[in-house]
This record gives structure tokens, sequence and C-alpha cells, in this order.
């Protein structure tokens, strides 16, 4: 049986058959598929050869979704805390891969796949936590003062740059920026993120004037 095996797998990666002898030498060899679908992501195989013998397997196909992959729930806690302890997104997918889970369109996890898990959980670093917030500790954002004003955050980037803001209202600071509103909210002033924006304060009380003229 085993050299019946052996000379079968030899014949077929050899060169001597094309794909229609292929097929014809699978269908002389097997005698039905059985093939069942027991999740999203998985199917059972039955392979029922002409001896009577028979191979089972589990194949893993593709899916639309990451929800829809097996233990997601699982991956989402175990990312989850890969994050707590500091790691990158690319460490995370190379320990999720080597513990079993996978992405939804490939046989391992992706950098991407993670990315997307922390962000649908706000897992995202201080950074961005403060970019994308209207507030901080109580303070504006550059996003957040914005949409007070009731103009695109561009606005007050624009103005920075095109030397619309005097220098009386504009002054350096180092590490972050931060927006200081006049008379705009119980907070004295704001923390403003811009990464490739100069690092500047910016006294609004002109600014609030001018963004209404």
């Amino acid at each position: 049986m085993n050299i019946c095996v052996q000379l079968a797998a030899d014949l077929w990666g050899s060169p001597q058959l094309n794909y229609l002898q292929r097929k014809a030498l699978l269908r002389s060899l097997i005698s039905r598929v059985i093939v069942k679908r027991t999740a999203a992501d998985r199917v059972e195989v039955k392979i029922i050869w002409a001896s009577g013998h028979f191979s089972e397997g589990v194949v893993l196909p593709p899916v639309g979704s990451q929800r829809q992959v097996t233990g997601y729930d699982t991956m989402v806690e175990r990312t989850r805390q890969l994050w707590a302890e500091g790691y990158s997104d690319l460490q995370i997918a190379d320990i999720l891969s080597h513990e079993g889970f996978r992405s939804a369109q490939r046989e391992t996890v992706l950098a991407k796949t993670v990315m997307k898990i922390r962000h649908r959980h706000h897992w995202v670093s201080p950074y961005h936590q403060h970019r994308f917030a209207d507030k901080r500790d109580e303070q504006w954002t550059i996003r957040g003062l914005a949409r007070e004003l009731g103009v695109e955050s561009g606005w007050v980037y624009n103005r920075i740059r095109n030397g619309f803001l005097s220098e009386s209202d504009v002054r350096c600071f180092s590490g972050c920026a931060a927006t200081h509103v006049e008379g705009t909210g119980p907070a004295p002033g704001a923390l403003c993120y811009a990464p490739q924006e100069p690092r500047v304060v910016v006294t609004v009380r002109s600014l609030v004037l001018r963004a209404r003229m």
C-alpha cells in the first residue's frame, strides 16, 4: 500500500501528466468527497478512496470579516493583553500567529489586523487619544477648539502658517502645541497636538473675533 501511495505521489508530481490526465488519475483513486462547513472559516473534508479507506482534514477558507474567524473574541482579549504590555502591532501579530490565530484573508495574523482591532476598541497611544479628543484635562485641543468656533481644524493651522496670527497671538512652546482660549469656557487653555505643525501657543481672544469676521 505504501509503495502504491509513493508511486502515485511521484507520478502526480512528475511532468509526465498533463491537467486532464491528473483529473483522470484522481477519479480512478477517489470514490467520493464529503464536505461539511462547520463554521464560516472551517470546512471539514472527508475523502473516501476507491479501496474503501478514507482521509479526513480541515480546510481554512478566507472569510470576509475578522469577526467570522473562529476564536475572534479570544484573539481580541489576547491583543488587549499584549498591547497593555507595550508590544507593537507587528510584535503582537507575530505572537498571535505563533499561538495559532489568523487574519480573515491570511493563514497568519497581519499587523494591520491588530491595528484595526485596537482602533475598534479605542486602544490607542496617549498621543492619538489626545489628537482625536476635543479636550484633554478640561483643556481644548485644536480639534475641539475648531468645533467650538464652527470652523475646520485646518482654519487654525492655515492662519498659523500664513501669518494671519500676529506675534502677539503666537509664541513658541516646546513639547506640544497648546492653544490658550480666553472666554470660551471654564478651561483657561488648551493642548493642541499637531505633529507636522510648528509648536505654538495661540491667544484666542483675537482669534475668536477673527473667526467671526
